[in-house]
């Protein structure tokens, strides 16, 4: 580090005292006269020889200006924070970079990467931690045990990033799977129309009226030879038919409901060591619901390699729910709906029916669909 420093010199005798620096062989640059004496320019180290020098001939030195990086850095030489930290950051640079900074699931599916993120951080692999390759294979397999319906899970870690690929199973129907040596059962009554036979023996056609229980497609058939054929059976047969749906709803029920108050438990998590900042107090908490968020650490909107988990629990207790008839009656549609919208038989709706009976206890609900179902 190079430091110089200007000075001026007024007074006494400085002709002879600037021969006396070049006698001692003293370095010094950009000497100008002035109208008392002269500046120059010298390193920062041969100053103090100068102005000793000075004395001797009656003249007054005085610093003008002060250049390079020592005097810089000169301010800060006393905080020790400062020193420590430029002295730790190598140190800490190689311990980084085994931990993980940040982790990327590369997955639009917001369940699904809820799930993952979940099932790393249970596996000690979340924002802080660190990670070995043994360790990642170790943690792929369990990912691939737990997630069966997924086709394959990578994991990549370089500088500090986690990288989380999932790559779905592209499902294939499995002919094999998909046929039966077994007789096609009718299991609504009502009228067939569309008929649509690929394995078997087709005892039906479109506009004729079935019975639950009637077959209508057979696996076996004798010719007319009298000879036993046999095949495997898939159709796709639908029909014109009435549904019933019925559901009871009581006037008088005990839920659980949520009160509003919560408490919190939230752990930092970071290289392993789990440090719980605060404490739910679950006193007077007879029932109550959990829901755990795990989130990265944030100090002052810059991430940093540490993880938090909070888990919060919302109070629950037992209230008893009274409702007079035309709410009872609503609830009782709402639910009839939910039924009928999730009736995977159902095609297409004509028409519906409501009937209600009053009991003791509730309303009895029911609800007469008509429209095209797969029979089948």
């Amino acid at each position: 580090m190079v430091a110089k420093v200007r000075f001026s010199t007024e007074y006494g005798f400085y002709n002879d005292f600037l021969n006396g620096i070049l006698q001692r062989d003293i370095p010094v640059y950009s000497v100008r006269l002035t109208e008392f004496g002269f500046t120059a320019v010298c390193y920062a180290s041969d100053y103090r020889k100068i102005a000793k020098l000075a004395r001797k001939y009656q003249c007054r030195t005085r610093i003008k200006e002060k250049r390079g990086l020592y005097f810089v850095i000169r301010p800060y030489r006393k905080r020790k924070g400062l020193l420590a930290g430029v002295r730790l950051f190598p140190l800490l640079c190689f311990l980084f970079s085994c931990i993980i900074w940040k982790i990327d699931i590369n997955t639009d599916d917001r369940q699904l990467k809820n799930t993952l993120a979940h099932s790393l951080y249970n596996q000690g692999i979340y924002r802080g931690s660190t990670c070995t390759k043994d360790q990642l294979a170790d943690v792929q397999r369990q990912l691939m045990l737990e997630n069966k319906n997924l086709g394959y899970i990578t994991l990549n870690f370089y500088k500090g990033i986690l990288t989380c690929e999932v790559y779905r199973r592209q499902e294939r129907k499995d002919e094999k799977e998909s046929y039966s040596f077994s007789d096609i059962v009718c299991l609504m009554d009502g009228v067939v129309t569309d008929v649509r036979v690929y394995r078997g023996f087709s005892q039906v056609q479109s506009g004729q009226s079935v019975s639950r229980g009637d077959v209508l497609v057979k696996c076996e058939e004798l010719d007319i030879r009298g000879r036993l054929s046999q095949s495997q059976t898939a159709a796709y047969i639908a029909g014109d038919c009435e549904k019933e749906y019925t559901v009871f709803v009581p006037y008088n029920k005990t839920v659980p409901v949520y009160t509003g108050k919560t408490a919190q438990d939230e752990i930092v998590s970071f290289l392993g060591i789990e440090h719980q900042t605060k404490k739910a107090d679950l006193s007077g908490f007879s029932m109550y619901t959990q829901q755990q968020v795990i989130s990265s650490g944030n100090i002052a909107g810059f991430c940093f390699p540490y993880t938090v988990k909070t888990i919060t629990y919302s109070r629950l207790e037992q209230q008893q729910i009274s409702g007079d008839f035309p709410s009872v009656r609503k609830a009782a549609v709402k639910q009839l709906q939910h039924l009928i919208s999730n009736d995977t038989k159902l095609e297409e709706e004509y028409s519906r029916r409501y009937d209600y009976r009053m009991e003791e206890e509730g309303v009895t609900a029911v609800c007469r669909v008509k429209g095209r179902y797969i029979i089948i």
